[in-house]
């Protein structure tokens, strides 16, 4: 059977960001590698930065670090973003 592709609220499927969506992401990287220019590996997530937690830290295939920080920006909308910064360590 042929079905339709629905839009449905992000909520749906992955309730919580964090609990939720983040762990999904990282089982998951190649997804994100499939729609961005990079191809992550090692994906490891809610790693502590200060008093924070960074969704995903994933490497390039040279070794070089990849943030991956996720968010539901308006529960209105129902829809999400992701987004995806390398992050270049200069030895001084």
């Amino acid at each position: 059977m042929i079905g339709k592709i629905q839009r449905v609220p992000i909520k749906t499927i992955w309730e919580n960001e964090a609990f939720d969506f983040t762990p999904w992401l990282r089982d998951n990287i190649d997804v994100l590698n499939d729609i961005t220019e990079f191809n992550l590996l090692s994906a490891e997530s809610e790693q502590k930065a200060g008093t924070f937690s960074i969704d995903i830290v994933a490497e390039d295939e040279s070794g070089n670090p990849i943030i991956v920080e996720n968010q539901y920006c308006h529960p209105q909308l129902d829809w999400g973003l992701v987004r995806v910064t390398m992050i270049t360590l200069e030895n001084y």
